[in-house]
Parts: structure tokens; sequence; C-alpha cells
């Protein structure tokens, strides 16, 4: 948890805190030899995309980037706005109660070797795009969307694009 967070945490209790979050779908390789890197979640043993909060003053995608170093010691770059929308409320075992209005990017790595970098993360990984280790809904669907040939920005939890809200 960070400072900022903890610090809303000692006023608001365990109370709903709306937070912006990011979403990273990191990508290495060529189409035909796609690679998806996943992390193990330490808290659960559960498989992820990169995802984490903006702190106070932090542009979204310089988020993405710090998430991605931090978890996996891997340098990236942003190359697409994936979607905008806000996650369903949820609650942390010690009652906190969450919910991220989360910008989704795709990445690709630019350096380094992908390795745990942090305690969130028991595990890092690279995947080819069709033997990913099983995903929740939210993380299938974002990969999905990321491998599009589109470079449509989605909107909402539908993943609708801005001309289908009309």
């Amino acid at each position: 948890m960070s400072d900022y967070v903890a610090g809303l945490r000692s006023k608001v209790g365990h109370d709903l805190v709306l937070l912006p979050g990011v979403t990273g779908v990191v990508l290495r390789g060529a189409p035909a030899s796609r690679e998806v890197l996943a992390v193990r979640r330490s808290e659960n043993g559960v498989w992820t995309l990169i995802s984490g909060a903006i702190e106070p003053g932090e542009q979204a995608h310089e988020a993405m980037v710090r998430e991605i170093h931090e978890e996996t010691t891997l340098q990236a770059k942003v190359t697409r706005l994936l979607w905008v929308q806000t996650l369903p409320k949820s609650t942390y075992p010690n009652g906190d109660q969450i919910q991220y209005y989360d910008i989704g990017f795709v990445c690709e790595a630019v350096a380094g070797e992908a390795k745990v970098g942090d305690d969130e993360s028991s595990e890092v990984a690279w995947f080819p795009v069709d033997a990913l280790p099983a995903l929740d809904d939210r993380y299938r669907k974002t990969l999905v969307l990321a491998l599009e040939a589109s470079r449509d920005v989605y909107l909402g939890t539908e993943g609708l694009r801005p001309e289908e809200l009309s």
C-alpha cells in the first residue's frame, strides 16, 4: 500500500475508495510468435497481467511503465491506449473496499530480463498467446482487445467503441 493510500485509509477506514489504476498487456515478438508477460500474485497464486495504482501527480502512461518495472524489472514502453473503464467494486481480505478507474495499455518490452521485482509477485513469465495460464475474465478480455488489429480505444466494461455509445 502506498503512503498516499495509507493516508486515505487512516481517514476513511474500510469505506469505499475510488482510485485511478493501470493495466498493461506487455508483448514481445513478431505477431506470429507473440508472447505475453504475466505475473503470479504472491497473495493468492493467481496469474494476472501487470496492473497497479497511479500515484498522485503521475501520468497514467508513466505509472504503467513504473508498474512494469517494479513488478518485473523490465524496461517497457507504452505503444497504445487500450481502454478506459471503471472496474467492479472489490473488498480486500482486511475489509478495505476499493474500486479502480482503470486505464488499459498495450506495451512493448524494450530492455532487461523479466524476473520478480517486488513482493507482490512470486513468479514472472513470458507465455505464447495460445498457451497462457488461466486468467480471470477481465484479463482475458483485456488480452483479446489488445491483440485485435484495431487501434480503437474502448470505453466501459463492455469494451464499447466510442461510436457505439450514441
